[in-house]
């Protein structure tokens, strides 16, 4: 979940502070007392259970330390520079699946599920579109470059394994958040 609250996340991403969401009343504040951060990171956690639950599922594996140099920050860079929110997400997700991966030894079942299903029903994101294939290919280049000394990762992401992934963090991952919590 996001530690923004939505007044100002709508603010932000609008670039205008005038912009007002309906119903005021509704909007559920951020427990701002509960919020915990990765002690090496500094990575900002909604609750103590999230960040436990991060690090025993994905996080060591993918944090950065700390570093600003490191190359995920950069690649994190790069790809904020080509597309804008709410894609640029897509790493964040794609980094999380990457830690499960390596944390776990395993590529989850339902990956190889959703893989058979996108092939079988033909259902590809718009970001599969051939005018942005190149930013794709150059994202998973950056990951490979980051994580691919792990066989499971390299399995992860070859070609087509990736776009798939990529059209899961839209497709399945709202269905599918018993793994990532925040």
């Amino acid at each position: 979940k996001s530690l923004e609250p939505p007044d100002k996340m709508i603010q932000r991403l609008c670039n205008d502070e005038s912009v007002s969401l309906p119903l005021p009343e509704q909007i559920k504040s951020v427990d701002v007392s509960a919020i915990r951060h990765c002690s090496d990171c500094l990575l900002s956690f909604c609750s103590q259970d999230c960040l436990q639950n991060a690090m025993s599922t994905y996080h060591s594996a993918v944090c950065t330390k700390g570093d600003p140099e490191h190359p995920l920050i950069k690649l994190d860079e790069m790809w904020r520079n080509v597309h804008f929110p709410p894609e640029t997400t897509s790493l964040v997700m794609i980094v999380k699946i990457i830690g499960l991966v390596i944390q776990s030894g395993a590529i989850p079942d339902i990956f190889k599920h959703f893989y058979a299903t996108v092939q079988k029903d033909g259902r590809i994101h718009k970001l599969l579109e051939p005018q942005f294939v190149s930013h794709l290919d150059l994202l998973r280049d950056g990951l490979l470059q980051i994580f691919g000394s792990h066989s499971l990762v390299q399995e992860l992401l070859n070609h087509d394994n990736f776009y798939y992934i990529d059209c899961y963090d839209r497709y399945e991952w709202a269905r599918n958040r018993n793994v990532f919590v925040c």
